[in-house]
This record gives C-alpha cells, sequence and structure tokens, in this order.
C-alpha cells in the first residue's frame, strides 16, 4: 500500500478564523494592559469623592392614595433595577395639572387632574460624585432631569430628578 502524504490545506475560511482568533486574542491583551496601567503624565483623571447628595424627585400623576403613604423616612427604590436611591427627607403634595386648550376661544390653561397627585420629595443618599455625573452606594447613577421609576413603602411612580445638590 502506498503511504498517503498528509498534507495541510488552508482554505479561506480556515485563514479568516485564525485571523479572528488572533484579534480576539490581541484585544484582551490590550484591555487588560490598558485597564491596569497608570495615566500618562499631563493626563487628567476623574477623581470620585465620596458626597452627600441631596436631591429633589417629582413624582407626576400618582394615585391619591398613594401620595398619602409617601412621608418623611421613607427608603425610596428604582423600580426595575431594584437599586437604593436613598432616604425621604421631606415631602410635598401638589396638585397634579395638565395644560389644555379650550376649543371654544382657543386659549390654553392648566386643569387639575382628578384622583391625581404630584408628590415631590427631598431625598438624601450617599454617593461618588465625578465629573460627568454622580453615582449612588447602590450602583444608580444619577443625574439632574433624568426620569426614574421609583417605589416606596405602599407607593410607586414615575418622576424626574429636578434639582440636586453635593456637598
Amino acid at each position: 500500500m502506498d503511504k498517503k502524504k498528509c498534507k495541510l490545506k488552508f482554505n479561506l475560511f480556515d485563514g479568516i478564523v485564525i485571523l479572528l482568533a488572533l484579534a480576539i486574542a490581541a484585544g484582551v491583551v490590550f484591555y487588560a494592559r490598558r485597564k491596569n496601567a497608570a495615566p500618562a503624565e499631563g493626563e487628567q483623571t476623574a477623581r470620585a469623592a465620596q458626597v452627600t447628595v441631596r436631591y429633589t424627585l417629582e413624582i407626576e400623576q400618582a394615585y391619591e392614595e398613594a401620595a398619602e403613604l409617601a412621608k418623611a423616612g421613607d427608603e425610596l427604590y428604582e423600580r426595575t433595577k431594584k437599586q437604593y436611591m436613598g432616604k425621604v427627607d421631606s415631602v410635598e403634595i401638589l396638585p397634579s395639572t395638565v395644560l389644555v386648550k379650550d376649543t371654544v376661544n382657543g386659549k390654553f390653561s392648566y386643569e387639575e387632574v382628578p384622583n391625581r397627585k404630584n408628590i415631590k420629595m427631598q431625598v438624601t443618599a450617599q454617593g461618588t460624585r465625578t465629573e460627568e455625573s454622580v453615582t449612588l452606594d447602590s450602583g444608580l447613577e444619577i443625574r439632574a432631569g433624568e426620569n426614574f421609576r421609583v417605589y416606596g413603602n405602599g407607593y410607586y411612580g414615575t418622576g424626574y430628578v429636578t434639582r440636586m445638590e453635593r456637598s
């Protein structure tokens, strides 16, 4: 019997697979070195500073019954990620209004929404401040103007951070 010679044959597909594997390995090495590298001379880094954050959160169009349950001392959580948002310092219940057009004379006015209230809360939490944002100790990143789905003791709603103080 003839001995068959074993030849390694590479086609285009094999070459693509090998190049892809090498590119992934190089990317992993590059990312690992970059993450552990010290900043270059003169390069500024965003230094994180531990701060107490006070912010105002306004929950819009909550049911009246839910608004009555909101009180100072409540623990507030983000509803989707279940992350701690802070302790409620004060609560103000406001009428919920909506802008409507009077079809008779064409003027716009604000009217109260029946059975709905806005809940304005002052919340305090601990976090880390960088140049871009504040990250609470729970890992939740907050900014003024950001929308959150929140829940407390017996109530929930959607609202915006309307004001922030960092100290």
